[in-house]
Formats: C-alpha cells, sequence, structure tokens
C-alpha cells in the first residue's frame, strides 16, 4: 500500500506489494519486480506499506493487510504470481484475494474510503480473464515481467494521483534502478530504507495530493 508523504494530509495508500499492498510475493522470480515497485513508490513521495513491515506473531497476516489497506488510500496490486506451483500443482491467489478486499473496502467502506484508487498489474495482456474475469471492467497493465516497464506504468501512475511536476519521470526512475539493482537484493533493501528516510523525500509529495 502507499502512504503520502505529507503529514497534514493523513491519506495513506495500499499496497498489497509483496504484500506490498504493492502486492507482490516475496520470492526468487518476483523480488526484482517487488523492489521496483517500493523503488517507484518512494521515489515519487510515497511510503510504501507492507503487511511484512510488523514482525508481531500474535497478529495474523490477513489482519494486518486489513489494517494497511484500511490506512492507504492508494493501492498497487500485481497479480502476476498466480502461476500454479507445487505438487500438486496449484494456482496461488493471495494477491488477487488482497485485491478484492481493497476494491471492497473502496466499495463499502463508507466515505473515509470512497476516494481509495489502485492500478493493477499483470504479467500478460487479458491474462488474468481466464482465472479472475470478474475484474474485467478494471484496467490492467501488462509488464511483461520487466521492471522497466513497470517502473514506467507505475511512475506515470503516481505522478497522476500527486499532480506534482516534481516528482521524476518513469524513464528517470527507471535508469536509478538499474543502476542500484546492479549490486544485487541486499543492496537494493538498503537503498529503499535510506530513500525512505531521507529527509529530502518528506518534502517530495505535493500538497495538492489529497
Amino acid at each position: 500500500m502507499l502512504q503520502s508523504r505529507r503529514p497534514a494530509s493523513n491519506q495513506h495508500a495500499s499496497r498489497c506489494t509483496g504484500t506490498s499492498s504493492s502486492t507482490v510475493p516475496l520470492t526468487t522470480k518476483t523480488d526484482s519486480l517487488f523492489f521496483a515497485i517500493v523503488f517507484t513508490v518512494i521515489r515519487s513521495g510515497f511510503v510504501a506499506r507492507c503487511a511484512l513491515e510488523t514482525d508481531n506473531s500474535a497478529d495474523n497476516r490477513f489482519d494486518k493487510i486489513c489494517q494497511v489497506i484500511k490506512e492507504c488510500r492508494y493501492g498497487i496490486h500485481d497479480i502476476c504470481p498466480s502461476e500454479a506451483d507445487g505438487n500438486p500443482p496449484l494456482p496461488r491467489f493471495n494477491m488477487p484475494l488482497e485485491l478484492g478486499v481493497f476494491l471492497g473496502a473502496k466499495k463499502y467502506g463508507g466515505p473515509a474510503h470512497r476516494s481509495k484508487s489502485c492500478i493493477i498489474f499483470d504479467r500478460e495482456p487479458y491474462r488474468f480473464q481466464r482465472f479472475i474475469s470478474d475484474i474485467a471492467g478494471q484496467d490492467i497493465h501488462a509488464h511483461g515481467g520487466d521492471t522497466r516497464r513497470l517502473i514506467t506504468k507505475l511512475a506515470m501512475w503516481l505522478r497522476m494521483q500527486c499532480r506534482d511536476q516534481k516528482v521524476p519521470g518513469g524513464i528517470a526512475i527507471a535508469d536509478e534502478f538499474e543502476t542500484f539493482n546492479l549490486f544485487g537484493a541486499p543492496f537494493m533493501r538498503l537503498v529503499c530504507y535510506i530513500l525512505a528516510k531521507s529527509p529530502l523525500a518528506t518534502t517530495m509529495r505535493s500538497s495538492s495530493s489529497t
């Protein structure tokens, strides 16, 4: 999920990332997509939220996800990691489930949640129609498993949400990500942490984002 950095707004964004609610599970196949989403979110001046951000074994994961969605205005959902896996091979429906919770909160959560907005990614155009056709009315963005394409599309969407021309464009953010990503996942975690804590980052969000 995403959260606005502007302290006065108290507006949150949701990413069921990794659980992001950016929703992308942390696996070797999707680590790069997860970090691409988190990096783009932070560089665009938002706060990335995730059910993994707390380490309280007393809370179950679904409750954490619901809490993050409740606190967030924007959602980034990547439903591509739904391929069958294991023995016997069964599909993973965590990401579609989290997307459904977000859409349900927007529809039934009352006035406080009607302004929620989200972007949905999948690997291929129209692939989602084979396993979650009820969202056919949504605008699904295909990234083809390519982090650069994902960053470009996501950055454009985030820029539209905040309406802040000072927010970097997708090409610039993708170039930065590719440079940092050369050093591997541990370094990317450090970069994302530093960016999130940077005093400069707290001024990136425009007051027009409400």
